[in-house]
């Protein structure tokens, strides 16, 4: 990706990540050629961005059971 359109990609890539709860931006690089941004929630979930020799993308997602299905006992 030219360093010319990562102005661009990243604004985008913001309201991609807003727009599933990931309100939270941390540029952890940003140097020509080399990019690297983390969006989190607060409810665990985590996209990370970047570029160097090549784009990536990795995702984790938080916990989805509800307090109620924890505090169950095993069945």
């Amino acid at each position: 990706m030219p360093d010319t359109d990562w102005p661009q990609i990243l604004r985008s890539a913001t309201e991609i990540a807003r727009s599933f709860g990931l309100n939270t931006v941390e540029t952890v690089i940003d140097r020509p050629g080399d990019h690297d941004v983390t969006f989190t929630s607060e409810d665990g979930n985590l996209l990370r961005f970047g570029t160097l020799k090549a784009a990536v993308l990795r995702a984790i997602t938080g916990c989805r059971y509800e307090q109620a299905d924890l505090d169950k006992p095993p069945e």
